[in-house]
């Protein structure tokens, strides 16, 4: 009787087989869990890096709603222009900007300000690691003026609204 009992002690090849099974399939679903959690973190981290960049050029832009472009040296970086910015179909730059920058709410229609590299006081606006490879994140901004008028000549008049986007490259 004692050999009969220890020849049916332990488990069968098909139970150890679908134990194993069963273990792998718990083991790959919390890998699985945890690196979904992880990209949704990174994710996360770089559109919170947008969003703060995109308030702080927002909060950079309610600087230059009372223009005078007329008179270059009061804007509020010295001229009309905001730091860092190439403007593409847009009104020639006011007096004291550079060549490729224009006034800062420029509502000449189909003028787009690309802000990726605008700077407040010494640092850009976007953090240098989101706008290089992989991320390439860009940031633009176009301006429309609620009146409807479009163009340099209605400052006064101007209700602008800023449309700011940001784009990056998700690895």
């Amino acid at each position: 009787m004692n050999t009969a009992r220890r020849l049916q002690s332990g488990f069968t090849l098909v139970e150890v087989v679908i134990a194993m099974l069963v273990a792998a399939v718990v083991v790959t679903s919390v890998f699985s869990v945890s690196l979904t959690a992880r990209k949704a973190s990174a994710f996360s981290d770089r559109k919170i890096a947008a969003n703060y960049a995109a308030k702080r050029l927002s909060d950079m832009l309610k600087n230059y709603v009372a223009a005078d472009i007329s008179t270059p040296g009061n804007g509020p970086n010295g001229n009309w222009c905001l730091p860092g910015t190439v403007c593409t179909g847009c009104a020639a730059a006011p007096a004291g900007c550079a060549l490729t920058s224009c006034y800062a709410l420029d509502m000449t229609s189909g003028c787009t300000i690309n802000a990726t590299a605008a700077t407040s006081g010494s640092t850009t606006l976007i953090p240098a690691a989101f706008t290089a490879a992989p991320y390439n994140m860009t940031m633009t901004y176009t301006v429309k003026d609620e009146n409807g008028s479009t163009g340099l000549g209605s400052l006064s008049t101007a209700r602008p609204t800023v449309s700011i986007t940001v784009n990056w490259t998700e690895p």
